[in-house]
């Protein structure tokens, strides 16, 4: 159609001129956008806040730890039912959370004829990341390169010596070791004695998780 001016107008009510269904913008099509935007924009929050945690944890948090081991020794004291003192601490940063590197873990108190339990060194790995892998642990408590000996008794049972550096006995502060939740082992040997039967034999592992 034209005006006397000869321009061409459009009739907007052309019954022919009709959107394409596949590109009608329907409501189940407009929640499904803003439900992906909404996802979105929590993803990338929470790529933020696991950012922000761990760089408080590296500039804050981790150095506070390495100047308070007695923080650390309290939280072992109360998992083992234990007094437990820790003489340094080092700290550092890993892919999935902190591993704090313990020196002279000392557990329980002095007896006559009967120190406490000195750990030289250990570890204590802290996974943030822990609840998404089935069956892993938060905290783990590491042990490397033990000489370990495992005697059986002529009564049948079994003791376990030398999870602490120079400790030849089965002890009870040394038992509540595995009262930690994960006890993890590495590169350690294992001497196994049968009392009044065989001797004593070595075996060799990489690691051993508990």
């Amino acid at each position: 159609m034209q005006d006397a001016r000869g321009r061409e107008h459009v009739a907007l009510a052309d019954p022919e001129c009709r959107i394409p269904w596949s590109h009608a913008v329907t409501p189940t099509r407009r929640r499904l956008r803003h439900a992906r935007l909404w996802l979105q924009a929590l993803v990338a929050l929470v790529v933020i806040v696991a950012a922000i945690v761990v760089g408080v944890m590296q500039i804050g948090v981790l150095p506070w730890l390495a100047e308070h081991p007695e923080r650390i020794a309290a939280f072992l004291g109360e998992r083992l039912h234990r007094q437990v003192r820790i003489e340094g601490v080092d700290a550092r940063w890993e892919r999935n959370g902190p591993l704090l590197d313990l020196r002279g873990i000392h557990i329980g108190v002095d007896q006559p004829g009967q120190p406490a339990l000195l750990i030289a060194h250990a570890g204590l790995k802290i996974n943030l990341f822990s609840f998404a892998h089935r069956n892993a642990s938060w905290n783990e408590f590491r042990l490397d390169g033990l000489d370990l000996n495992l005697l059986h008794t002529a009564e049948g049972g079994w003791q376990l010596s030398g999870l602490a550096a120079g400790d030849t006995s089965d002890r009870a502060d040394q038992r509540a070791l595995f009262d930690l939740g994960a006890l993890v082992l590495r590169n350690m040997t294992v001497g196994i004695t049968d009392a009044g039967y065989k001797p004593k034999t070595d075996h060799a592992h990489a690691g051993l998780r508990g």
